[in-house]
């Protein structure tokens, strides 16, 4: 089990390309954010897609075993742990494209801000 309370450089490439190959076995992403939860101290990598409301969450950390299990890059700094799979329609997820828009996968960091009056301590957006 791995707990991070700091953003490194190797959980940002990693969380990249987990969102990539995600997209590649036509797993639909429509968000992907680590996001820093305060009360625990800890990361989260936050994947949303609307196939969560069909198949349920389980379905979805299922298709992510797979690829941690095919790929140490993205396991030796990713723990299934540190993932959470929701459906797109999340709270926090239309709090953020209500504030922000819909963006690629382009990487933007989001500090100290309030977003639809949630605070945000930390987070960085590959995809919403």
């Amino acid at each position: 089990m791995v707990f991070v309370s700091v953003l490194t450089d190797q959980m940002i490439a990693a969380g990249e390309l987990l969102t990539r190959q995600l997209d590649q076995i036509n797993f639909p992403v429509s968000a992907s954010l680590w996001l820093y939860d305060s009360e625990s101290n800890i990361y989260h990598l936050i994947i949303a897609s609307p196939e969560v409301r069909t198949y349920g969450p389980i379905w979805g950390y299922d298709r992510i075993r797979s690829i941690l299990f095919r790929n140490p890059a993205i396991s030796h700094t990713i723990s299934l742990n540190n993932i959470s799979v929701v459906e797109d329609k999340d709270p926090l997820i239309i709090s953020l494209r209500s504030a922000i828009g819909r963006r690629g996968v382009s990487g933007m960091r989001l500090s100290a801000n309030a977003v639809n009056g949630v605070f945000i301590e930390d987070a960085f957006i590959y995809k919403l």
